[in-house]
Formats: structure tokens, C-alpha cells, sequence
């Protein structure tokens, strides 16, 4: 594993993932710091979707990632780590809601008039019924840490429900909201939460667009970019990420993509959303970014 360097400008690209790629990046960004001094707080731009998000805006809040891994393994956090932490509260998502009527029949009419522009997530996400998780609690305990947006650059990733057009909260031609409801827009897994409204605007979970955004970066000043990418486990998600770090290659920039080998694709498995598996996601995505670097 090629080390970083130490360039001036990095970005980093934390994909969706639930619950077990929130463990992901955190043992990612563990075994980066720890094999090569990289703090993933000095990063120039973090560009988060969905647990990407959550664990960006912890970044952006402070939290190291020793504290991040310990949390996400159920070691001991330092005392300034879990007062950092405890503004995040995670979501309950429960069980997803099997009847109903569609969530944005505007969305599936616009498909007929323009078939080119459709994204089979955002059809999924479009028929299937509002969820009922109110994600609330998750954005007013980010709210409470974050009085303004952060000043290092941290963008998150949206869908418009309706136009299936994507958002990045936190970059300038974005509507201006807070961290905290840009995050729950973020996380707002289809059938299982509520929308976000923001400006008059309904926004769900990012993913139903793409499971990372790398080609938001195709413009962005930056010298190196490393993605971490927990969906890269399931083998028709894989090329979308690897055609994004070839493209930005491509354009100039060095790109690393962590995606799970088959240790950390079996600790993961196929339940994204099963958080009992965090602990052990995290510790072999540490071991794996570290076998690399050995």
C-alpha cells in the first residue's frame, strides 16, 4: 500500500453502508492513521453519503479516529471522545414498510417523459412507501454540537425525492441548511424513514443515487482522494466505485479505494443494517488496511 505522502490537499470519500460501513470507515481510518500518521480530521474535504455522513460529521466534530474504532469495537473512549460522541444518536430503523402508496409518484412520471435519466435506486426508492422512523433525534443531537457548518470542507450527499436529482449539502449551489438535517436528509433510508424537507424539498438517503459521490471531487481542488467504500462487498456495486477512481485518475489525482476483501466481506455479510456486526467489521477492515501496508 502506497503511502499518502503527506500531500497538502486530500479529500476523503466515506460511501453508505448502514450500520456495518459506519464500522468500516472507522476501521479504515483507524489503521491509516496508525500505519501512517494520517488524522482523517486534517483532511482538506470529507465527502460523506449515508453512514459516510454520520461518520464525517463526527470527524468534523473532532472525533479522532482512535475514538471512532474504540466506539465502533465497544472499547473505552477518552473523556473529550465521548462528549464528542454523544451528539450522535444513532437511528432505531425497525422494520420497513411493505404497503402503501408510492412516495413520489412525481418522481415515476418523470421517468416516462425522460427514461434516460432514470436511476433503478431512485425507482425503488419512488415506489415504495414513506418510511416511518422519524430521524429527528439524530439531527437535533448534531444540531447541538454544530452551531454553523463546519469550516473544513464536509459535503453530504442527498437524493431529491421528487426529481431524483442529487444535492450536496454543504457546497455553495446547495440549499443552505444544518448539519444535523443534512445528515438525517442523508440517512433517510427509503420505506424505513421519513423524507427530509429542506427548502420546500424532500431528500432521502444519498445511496439511492450512488454509494459514494467520488465524481463530485472531478473539479475540486484536491491532490489525493481516498474512498472507503463498505458496498464494494456486494460484486454489482463494485464497478460504479472502481470506474469513479479510474476517471479521477484519469483527470489527475492520486486515488485509493478500501474496499472489503473476503475476510471483511464475510464480517459483514449481507444485512448492512445488522449493527451487531460492527464490532467485528471493524476490527478486520483495521487488520486488512494493515496487512496492506505491511
Amino acid at each position: 500500500m502506497r503511502s499518502l505522502g503527506r500531500p497538502k490537499r486530500v479529500a476523503i470519500v466515506l460511501g453508505a453502508g448502514g450500520p456495518v460501513g459506519h464500522a468500516f470507515h472507522a476501521g479504515v481510518l483507524r489503521a491509516l492513521e496508525a500505519e501512517e500518521g494520517f488524522d482523517p480530521r486534517q483532511a482538506r474535504l470529507i465527502v460523506g453519503t449515508s453512514a459516510g455522513a454520520q461518520v464525517g460529521a463526527l470527524l468534523r466534530a473532532g472525533l479522532s479516529s482512535h475514538d471512532l474504532f474504540a466506539r465502533a469495537v465497544g472499547s473505552p473512549m477518552s473523556a473529550e471522545g465521548a462528549a464528542i460522541a454523544d451528539c450522535f444518536r444513532r437511528p432505531c430503523f425497525g422494520t420497513p414498510r411493505r404497503w402503501g402508496w408510492p412516495s413520489s409518484p412525481r418522481y415515476l412520471l418523470s421517468t416516462v417523459a425522460r427514461p434516460w435519466r432514470v436511476r433503478l435506486g431512485m425507482i425503488a426508492a419512488a415506489t415504495l412507501p414513506v418510511g416511518t422512523v422519524d430521524l429527528t433525534g439524530l439531527a437535533e443531537g448534531l444540531r447541538q454540537r454544530f452551531k454553523t457548518w463546519p469550516t473544513a470542507g464536509f459535503w453530504v450527499c442527498a437524493a431529491n425525492l421528487d426529481t431524483g436529482r442529487r444535492v450536496l449539502f454543504g457546497r455553495a449551489d446547495a440549499p443552505v441548511t444544518d448539519v444535523g438535517t443534512a445528515v438525517a436528509a442523508s440517512s433517510a433510508v427509503p420505506t424505513l424513514c421519513r423524507p427530509i424537507e429542506v427548502a420546500g424539498a424532500r431528500y432521502i438517503d444519498g445511496g439511492m443515487l450512488s454509494t459514494h459521490h467520488a465524481d463530485a471531487l472531478a473539479d475540486a481542488d484536491i491532490d489525493e482522494i481516498v474512498i472507503s467504500s463498505p458496498l464494494s462487498r456486494f460484486i454489482g456495486l463494485r464497478g460504479a466505485v472502481r470506474r469513479s477512481a479510474a476517471r479521477l485518475q484519469t483527470a489527475g489525482r492520486r486515488v485509493r479505494c478500501f474496499e472489503p476483501d473476503a475476510e471483511v466481506a464475510s464480517a459483514i455479510g449481507y444485512n448492512v443494517m445488522d449493527a451487531g456486526r460492527g464490532p467485528e467489521v471493524a476490527r478486520t477492515a483495521f487488520e486488512m488496511v494493515r496487512r496492506a501496508a505491511g
